[in-house]
Parts: C-alpha cells; structure tokens; sequence
C-alpha cells in the first residue's frame, strides 16, 4: 500500500535521505480522469511490491503543490500522472527512472524495473 506523501520538497529530499532501497513516488490528483484510470492498478502493484527495500508513495498534487511545481521547473515532470523511481543513495531530485501517462504497458514495464533496481 502507498504511503501518503506530506510536505514539500525538502519533506521530498528527507525521504531520499533515508531511502532503504527503492523508493517510488506516484504524482496524482483527485480530478486528474488518466490518474483516476490507472488508480486500481497501480494501487495493486504497490500493495504487492511494498516491503522494507521499497516504498511506494503517492503525492497529491493538490497537497504537494509546493514539489510538484519545483519538480516541473527542474523538468522532472510534465503532467500527470507521473511515477518517479529513486535507488538508495540518489539524494537529488533527478530520478534513476521515470514514467508519465496512463498507458497500462508502460507502467507494467516500469513496475518490474522498480523491483530489480
């Protein structure tokens, strides 16, 4: 199950800080219809995949607006939704590997490279 992210992006740059592994961050929002698209799925692969080396977290942009906005202007995101995949020992904000739409593939592909980081 995904943790609920709240701060900002120095929140953000803790949690890489004390990273255990892997740790992957899903940028969403309540209104977003391709978020809403993908929720059931991606909550799925993060219940499975949760455990001591990895975490999954989701960032509401709404409540987050703070990183979310610091994130585009650093072009680590354009929209959402977007998931951001970080190794233990990356304490910048430039992900290891990252992913941005709906497509269902490509978040599977995405998934299965986050478990053999």
């Amino acid at each position: 199950m995904a943790l609920e992210f709240e701060g900002d992006r120095n929140a953000f740059l803790q949690l890489l800080k004390e990273n255990p592994g892997v740790l992957i961050f899903k940028f969403t929002a309540d209104w977003c219809k391709p978020c809403q698209q993908i929720k059931q799925y991606v909550d799925s692969h993060f219940e499975r995949i949760s455990s001591q080396r990895i975490k999954c977290i989701e960032v509401n942009i709404d409540e987050a607006f703070d990183l979310f906005a610091f994130m585009k202007t650093k072009k680590m995101m354009k929209g959402i939704p977007t998931m951001l995949a970080y190794k233990k020992g990356n304490t910048n904000f430039a992900p290891d590997d990252s992913i941005s739409g709906a497509d269902i593939g490509q978040v599977n592909d995405f998934i299965g490279r986050c478990e053999n980081m």
